[in-house]
């Protein structure tokens, strides 16, 4: 193959390339092609589809086996997808031991009962049921989203500061 590559570089514009010169034109060019590669699939990786809770649940559909079924179930759970809601009281279980969070996610009209969600890993301080948060990850075969990061937002962007606040 070397000897291939070699003789197609060697007589480019009618002269003959150096040797040592084709191994480095085509160890170059494995490089830049490797470099793009990992760029790409970096990019891809980390690229997610923003859904409200509600909106990601009206792309499901609650199945007879109590488990969710997607119109598209092999690209649901490949591809992450970054959900905003709120974790309700109902449901949240937190095990120090195994550092992992159970808990339903609603959206804000909060009519289906909500979104499964598990998580493992520490918690950010602010985590607590009613609090707005923001859940990265993909949704598992047995129905349950499975969260590979979850944030809450911060406190200052669910109501007036003390500076805002009317006075009397």
């Amino acid at each position: 193959m070397l000897f291939v590559v070699y003789n197609v570089f060697a007589t480019i514009d009618g002269r003959i390339m150096n040797p040592t010169r084709v191994k480095f034109l085509v160890a170059g060019l494995i490089l830049a092609g490797a470099v793009g590669y990992l760029g790409y699939a970096g990019v891809m990786a980390g690229r997610a589809s923003y859904l409200t809770v509600d909106d990601f649940l009206a792309d499901t559909k609650l199945g007879a086996d109590a488990k969710y079924q997607y119109r598209d179930a092999e690209r649901q759970a490949t591809r992450p997808v970054r959900l905003r809601g709120k974790a309700i009281e109902e449901g949240l279980v937190i095990d120090i031991e195994t550092s992992t969070a159970t808990f339903t996610m609603v959206g804000e009209k909060a009519e289906s009962g909500g979104l499964p969600v598990v998580y493992k890993g520490v918690l950010p301080d602010l985590f607590k049921a009613g609090v707005e948060i923001l859940v990265t990850g993909r949704m598992g075969k047995d129905g349950v989203f499975e969260a590979d990061v979850v944030a809450t937002k911060c406190p200052s962007k669910y109501g007036k500061g003390p500076a805002e606040s009317e006075t009397p």
